[in-house]
């Protein structure tokens, strides 16, 4: 595809994940998918209910086992999936290679 083109096989995908269950969430996606992830605060501006996020970058390969996983923990769940153009860090590129 036109994206393997530009970025090459180190595409990524950034999964945001509002869910009631989000230590059950985190937990799961760490112990199966074996990545990392940050939970943020959150307040749903139309409820007005605070809620967590659980954020997860991963390869682009990998973005439908996570969602396999969410689906698992909660089907309910509100996700969203984005392009990263760049991640740089621990499992992903170093940054003294920029």
């Amino acid at each position: 595809t036109v994206d393997m083109l530009m970025a090459g096989n180190q595409q990524s995908s950034q999964v945001l994940i509002v869910t009631h269950d989000f230590q059950k969430m985190a937990d799961t996606i760490v112990n199966n998918a074996h990545r990392g992830v940050t939970v943020l605060d959150s307040t749903g501006w139309y409820s007005k209910e605070a809620s967590k996020v659980v954020m997860v970058v991963c390869r682009k390969r990998e973005t439908s086992s996570i969602l396999k996983l969410v689906k698992s923990v909660d089907p309910d769940a509100f996700i969203t999936v984005g392009s990263v153009m760049g991640v740089y860090g621990k499992g992903f590129e170093a940054l003294n290679k920029i």
